[in-house]
């Protein structure tokens, strides 16, 4: 088991943290000045937990990215020449980048003990680094590997107790690959390299990726998590007393006459059964709204929660099925969303995100799971996974 030991006086000893040139006097790379005036920063932690929160809090007000997943980087990078988007960035996330560059900063002493970390975190253990190999789907991929990989710990049992449940979906990694296009293909065109000579390097690169497919194998995934009541106890009021009524009456009435548009525009017979069961789940979820409204927080359960825990949102047959044609997507997955949690001074959890297609930032977590998520007809609770200390002095890859 590593021990955490405060690095703050070494780092804070060595002037070429945080300066923007290095020790010959060139102009940094922005990536590697932004990685060392960030574990500059968290150096002066005494322990992971405030590692996370100073580097967490240091991301908040960064924009959402939604230009998709970092790739490999270029060839000459190191990448496979199938998705050559940056494999760093630390400007801009989406909800996975961000808690993945939390993970491996919180745990760094360096720019390059950073990128190994990263690394290690992004791809199956040990795998090449390739588009093949990498973490995916969170609940397929990313949280099984880095459990085994050490970053993290499934703490969803210690949380959630008697109450833990389980879903499970059958992961068409395969599947999903096969059904890339050559839209797909994110190459950097090289210099002097003309279009004929991009086209032909991207056919090379598709062919690659589907023979990379070959080797992969579709499986069940099971994953543990908190139902949602669970996270909540005793009514406030009595239950016969509703002040959400009307309310309740109005959000029931928008649900009925989505679906009834959704039912009219359907283009395929077919399709209705997977609408008419979503109208049945997005009622629920309408319900069971209303009624945690009415509910306390679980002081009992959310205590148990430690600061610097990841949180992956769990939802059922989702996504759902197209609603004009009644086709069913590729794979369905059980995670939609992760973020940290951070325990504030005051005791209260937030979850620390990046907010889709707007930026890092902060919501109490319980209001957060109630304003966002319990209105939900696919999602059932949440999956904890406590983020370890570990060194880069592993390679974790080939």
């Amino acid at each position: 088991m590593k021990i955490w030991v405060s690095i703050g006086a070494v780092l804070l000893s060595f002037p070429t943290f945080a300066q923007d040139t290095d020790l010959a006097g060139c102009p940094k790379d922005p990536l590697q000045y932004e990685a060392e005036k960030i574990i500059g920063i968290k150096s002066s932690a005494s322990n992971l937990e405030e590692a996370i929160d100073a580097v967490s809090r240091h991301f908040l007000g960064r924009p959402f990215d939604g230009s998709g997943p970092l790739g490999e980087g270029t060839e000459v990078e190191g990448g496979d020449g199938i998705d050559e988007d940056p494999r760093y960035n630390l400007q801009g996330f989406d909800c996975v980048t961000l808690v993945e560059s939390v993970i491996a900063l919180s745990n760094a002493s360096s720019f390059a003990s950073f990128k190994t970390l990263s690394d290690q975190v992004r791809y199956a253990p040990g795998s090449k680094i390739c588009y093949a190999s990498r973490n995916h789907f969170a609940e397929a991929d990313w949280i099984p590997n880095n459990v085994a990989a050490g970053f993290l710990k499934d703490i969803t049992q210690d949380v959630g107790g008697a109450s833990v449940s389980t879903v499970e979906t059958e992961t068409r990694k395969k599947e999903w690959l096969l059904a890339k296009t050559l839209k797909d293909i994110k190459l950097v065109r090289r210099h002097e390299e003309t279009d004929d000579q991009l086209e032909k390097r991207k056919l090379l690169a598709f062919e690659k990726l589907r023979e990379s497919a070959k080797a992969v194998e579709d499986k069940m995934t099971v994953l543990p998590y908190v139902p949602l009541e669970a996270l909540f106890e005793k009514y406030k009021t009595s239950q016969d007393e509703n002040p959400f009524a009307a309310d309740l009456a109005k959000d029931m009435d928008t649900v009925q006459k989505k679906y009834d548009k959704y039912l009219a525009e359907a283009t395929n017979g077919a399709a209705h059964p997977a609408i008419k069961d979503e109208r049945k789940r997005a009622i629920e979820g309408v319900e069971r709204k209303y009624r945690i409204k009415l509910m306390q927080p679980s002081i009992d359960v959310l205590t148990r929660i430690p600061s610097g825990t990841v949180v992956s949102i769990i939802r059922k047959d989702w996504p759902p099925n197209d609603k004009k044609t009644g086709k069913e997507p590729t794979t369905r997955i059980l995670v939609s969303h992760q973020a940290v949690l951070i325990r504030g001074n005051d005791g209260k959890l937030v979850i620390r995100q990046a907010s889709f297609n707007k930026k890092v930032e902060d919501k109490d977590f319980i209001d957060y799971l109630v304003s966002t998520y319990a209105d939900s007809p696919t999602m059932v609770g949440v999956h904890f996974a406590q983020i370890l200390a570990r060194t880069a002095d592993q390679d974790l890859h080939e």
